[in-house]
């Protein structure tokens, strides 16, 4: 599957992407178990393929920092410290 736009949310301990447009405070479906190829992450963090990823909502990212974040998933690709995007294999 691609994504032209991707939406990830969190709700509770599971992060989903939504295919398509939802209202804020709406109920509508997430999407789990696909590949989200290019997601933003901390550009410092140094990603190995498999590595655990965490989102982070309050900056809208992926990191590796599992405190105050929610699991997303597991990286598909690595990523070094210079890279701003990794691809995730959510969980």
């Amino acid at each position: 599957l691609e994504f032209r736009r991707v939406l990830f949310r969190s709700v509770g301990d599971t992060v989903g992407v939504a295919t398509k447009d939802v209202a804020n405070g709406a109920e509508g479906w997430l999407k789990r178990g696909v590949m989200v190829k290019a997601v933003t992450k901390l550009t410092a963090d140094v990603v190995s393929v498999g590595d655990t990823l965490y989102w982070d909502s309050g900056n809208s990212r992926l990191t590796l920092t599992s405190t105050s974040n929610t699991r997303a998933g597991l990286a598909a690709n690595a990523a070094d410290g210079s890279t701003s995007t990794v691809n995730v294999n959510l969980i």
